[in-house]
């Protein structure tokens, strides 16, 4: 992955992080995926949160109180 690629993913990431805390919660990763086109379904958002979450819990995660830090978020694209 290339810088210019992890910049254009951390700008998405701070677009989703609609409060600044340098966390995006399930809350603000629906909205943000629904802006950028995403139709996912609610299966496959507690696929994606289980796979990038920071949440120390084993599955399954509660997404609704789900966070996801930058690198987590990256790391979640970059496997995929």
């Amino acid at each position: 992955m290339s810088a210019e690629e992890v910049e254009d993913i951390k700008e998405m990431f701070k677009t989703m992080d609609t409060d600044n805390d340098g966390i995006v919660s399930y809350e603000e990763l629906k909205t943000g995926l629904a802006k950028l086109g995403s139709q996912l379904v609610e299966s496959e958002m507690q696929m994606l949160i289980e796979a990038v979450s920071i949440s120390k819990n084993p599955p399954p995660v509660r997404i609704e109180t789900s966070k996801i830090r930058f690198l987590y978020f990256l790391g979640g694209i970059f496997r995929s």
